[in-house]
């Protein structure tokens, strides 16, 4: 609950400044909860949250570690609704960097996707059609890590407008 008060305390602030309008809240989750994988590797925090429906958890490819909600209100130019379209948190930098006016860098690869189109209501599906996701580690040859998988997954993104907030509704998990 302090979690929500403290949230509300800074919308409020928004408001009271005259920022709220001009102003992008994003709360966003790069993976799910962790529990018994992450334990297997050393780590020693107790479970920490549930994937609901889902399969998985952090550390794992399944939608339970890569399927994760995320709330982002901007009033005035993002409408109230839920999507369910593919959205990674990688897509949050070129998106953001061009609703503000700039643009990413063109002299390297950028993972990200700019998703305008979905956050703004003129695309249902936004532009992403996969989703790199990355598990665990193994060794390479040149003494680095990797350990990458491109997936046909996507994150849920709950959109807010007009001081609303919305949560999307748990779909059925399909299960192998």
């Amino acid at each position: 609950m302090e979690g929500d008060a403290n949230v509300g305390r800074m919308l409020d602030a928004l408001q009271e400044l005259g920022l709220a309008q001009d102003t992008i809240v994003v709360f966003a989750s790069d993976n799910g909860p962790q529990g018994e994988v992450v334990r297997q590797f050393g780590g020693d925090m107790p479970d920490m949250g549930s994937p609901g429906p889902f399969r998985g958890e952090l550390a794992d490819a399944s939608e339970g570690s890569i399927r994760t909600a995320a709330l982002i209100r901007w009033p005035g130019q993002i409408g109230a609704r839920s999507s369910y379209a593919m959205f990674s948190i990688m897509d949050f930098f070129p998106t953001l960097a061009r609703l503000a006016g700039g643009k990413v860098p063109d002299d390297r690869p950028i993972d990200g996707i700019d998703q305008t189109d979905l956050l703004l209501g003129r695309s249902a599906t936004g532009h992403r059609e996969a989703l790199p996701t990355f598990v665990g580690s193994i060794s390479l040859p040149h003494g680095g890590n990797s350990s990458a998988r491109i997936l046909p997954t996507w994150h849920p993104v709950a959109v807010g407008g007009a001081g609303r907030t919305c949560f999307p509704e748990p779909a059925a998990a399909p299960r192998p």
